[in-house]
C-alpha cells in the first residue's frame, strides 16, 4: 500500500484520485468538474496553487465555489443551493438565496442576505440584521438583537438585554422584560418602517418576567419622557411654551 506520494509537476484531476497515505504537492494544483475528485484519508501537502471547484474533507470542513462561493466548518450545517456565505460550528443554516450570509456557533439559523447570526440558537430573519447571543431574532431589516431572547421588529431598532423587544423605528432597548404594548400596532407592514413621534426612541425595562413587563424608563421620539419611580436631580428648569408663564428653575439648598 502506497503511505506517502510526492508530486513535484503541474498536476491537473478531471477523475478520482483516492489516497489512503499521505500527498505532498510541490507544485499547482488543479481540481475540476467532480467534487468528489479527491478523496484523501491521510494527510494532503500543497506547496503551490491549488485551484478546488469543490472539496469535502471528512464531512467536517467543504468548500465550493458553484453555484456560489460557500464555506462550512463543523457537522450538520447546511446552505441553500443559491446562497453564499460562511458557516462555523454546528446545526447553524443558511437558508433560500441569501448572498453574504453568515453563522457561527451552534443552532443559528440565517433567512436573509448581508446578515449574521452567531451565539446559540439565533436567528436573523431579514436584510443587514445582526442576532447574536442565545435566542435572539432580528424580525426587520437593518436591525440588531443582543443578548438572551431579545428581538427587533422595526427598521434600524436595536434590542438589547434579556427578553427585550424593540418594535418601533430606531427604537433602542435595553434591559429585560420591557413592556412594548405601549407602541401601537395597526397590523400594516407601515408599521416596520414609519416614524410616529409618539412612538419611544430609547427604552429601559425593568420587568421581572413574561406575565410582569414594564419599563423603568421611556423617551418618545417627541422628546418627551416617562419616568417610573422618583426622579432625583440636583435642580431642575422648567421652561414655558410661547405665551405661557414662566415657571423658573428649582433646586434643593441645604443649611448648615
Amino acid at each position: 500500500m502506497v503511505k506517502e506520494i510526492f508530486i513535484f509537476s503541474c498536476v491537473i484531476f478531471s477523475c478520482a484520485l483516492v489516497a489512503k497515505g499521505s500527498i505532498t504537492y510541490q507544485s499547482d494544483v488543479y481540481i475540476t468538474n467532480d467534487p468528489n475528485t479527491v478523496q484523501e484519508e491521510g494527510n494532503l501537502y500543497v506547496s503551490g496553487d491549488a485551484s478546488v471547484s469543490s472539496l469535502n474533507i471528512s464531512d467536517m470542513i467543504y468548500m465550493s465555489q458553484s453555484p456560489r462561493p460557500k464555506f462550512l466548518a463543523g457537522a450538520d450545517n447546511s446552505f441553500g443551493s443559491l446562497s453564499r456565505g460562511m458557516i462555523f460550528g454546528g446545526g447553524n443554516s443558511v437558508n433560500t438565496v441569501n448572498e453574504y450570509a453568515f453563522a457561527f456557533g451552534a443552532g443559528n439559523t440565517v433567512n436573509a442576505q448581508n446578515s449574521i447570526a452567531s451565539g446559540l440558537g439565533n436567528s436573523a430573519n431579514y436584510a443587514q440584521s445582526f442576532s447574536f447571543g442565545e435566542y435572539c431574532s432580528t424580525n426587520a431589516n437593518v436591525s440588531f438583537a443582543f443578548g438572551k431572547n431579545s428581538e427587533t421588529a422595526a427598521y434600524y431598532a436595536v434590542a438589547m438585554g434579556k427578553y427585550v423587544i424593540s418594535n418601533s423605528v430606531s427604537q433602542f432597548t435595553v434591559g429585560q422584560w420591557n413592556d412594548p404594548t405601549i407602541v401601537p400596532s395597526s397590523g400594516l407592514a407601515a408599521d416596520f418602517y414609519t416614524w410616529r413621534p409618539s412612538d419611544p426612541i430609547f427604552v429601559v425595562g425593568n420587568g421581572t418576567g413574561t406575565e410582569d413587563r414594564s419599563n423603568a424608563f421611556v423617551v418618545l421620539k417627541n422628546g418627551d419622557a416617562k419616568v417610573k419611580g422618583n426622579l432625583e436631580a440636583a435642580s431642575i428648569k422648567i421652561s414655558s411654551p410661547a405665551g405661557g408663564i414662566p415657571m423658573g428653575e428649582f433646586g434643593q439648598t441645604s443649611s448648615e
